[in-house]
This record gives C-alpha cells, structure tokens and sequence, in this order.
C-alpha cells in the first residue's frame, strides 16, 4: 500500500460516521508511546500528530510517552484505555505485563508490540500476549495509523455503550 501517513488518518477518519460524546466519559482515551529510546518516542508521536491529528482530537484522546513501564503508570494511572504501543523487552516490567496489567485495569487495551528485528519467537510471544499487532522498527507509518486509529474507535465505542 502507498500513501502517506496523513492519507491513512483522513481515510480512516472519514470511514467512522458514527461520533461518540467522550465529554461525560470517566476514563481518559490514550495513545501510551512506550520505549526506552526517546527518538523513538519522538518520531512516533510527530507521525501520529500528523496522521491522526483530527481522530484524536475528536475522540478527546492524548499521546502519553514513557521511557518504561513504571513511567507510563505513573503518568496515565488506572482511569485510561485505549493503544499501547510498546517494545516487547523494556527495562523491569516487560511490554506483556504491562499490556496486561492495564487491561485487568479496564479491559479496552490493544497493545502493538514494536521488536528490532523482525523474528519467529518474538511475534509469536506478542500475539499470545494479546498484541493487535506486531511492527519491525522501523515501522510503516500508514499501517500503525490504522492499528492506533481502530483502537481509539474501541474505546470511544466503549463509552457509548456505558453511557447508555
């Protein structure tokens, strides 16, 4: 697929009609960057501000960076959903115990677990951790905007369903 990551975002803006009132939600929507590579984090978030700007706007959703773990808890505390986007092999707690830490928190956590070299045992591990995804860094812009956008739309569909 070609496109830029700005073409992603506005086709998958466009795709949702359906708009749901994250205003009387009690739980933040997130976007948690986690790596300890400060680059990394950066260049992630500056593709999604990019790509994802309007979708994330309107879902009221922000982009949370952590060096670890531990930092991202601290940060976002237990009132959050939405996407992680982590290493698999962090500093202390590892990318799946933290995917699943948050999700015995609240379950509307989907997790895209970035590895540095594409192989067998990793992905393997990730998918069974409950990864949505895995991506090979350097990672392709336009198919993380999709992975990050379907778990903002959970989320926000999440809300819909509990202010009912």
């Amino acid at each position: 697929m070609t496109g830029s990551l700005e073409d992603a975002g506005k086709q998958l803006d466009g795709a949702s009609s359906a708009r749901v009132d994250n205003s009387a939600s009690t739980s933040r929507i997130v976007v948690a960057l986690v790596d300890r590579d400060r680059a990394v984090r950066s260049s992630l978030r500056e593709l999604l501000d990019c790509g994802l700007g309007g979708l994330l706007h309107e879902a009221a959703a922000e982009i949370v960076e952590a060096g670890s773990a531990e930092e991202l808890l601290a940060r976002i505390g237990s009132e959050a959903r939405g996407c992680l986007i982590t290493e698999i092999d962090l500093p202390g707690m590892t990318g799946p115990q933290l995917h699943d830490l948050l999700r015995a928190a609240e379950p509307v956590w989907h997790a895209v677990y970035m590895v540095s070299a594409a192989n067998l045992p990793s992905a393997v591990h990730a998918i069974r951790s409950g990864a949505v995804d895995v991506i090979e860094k350097p990672y392709w812009s336009a198919g993380l905007a999709r992975v990050v956008a379907d778990a903002i739309r959970a989320a926000r569909r999440c809300d819909g369903l509990t202010q009912a």
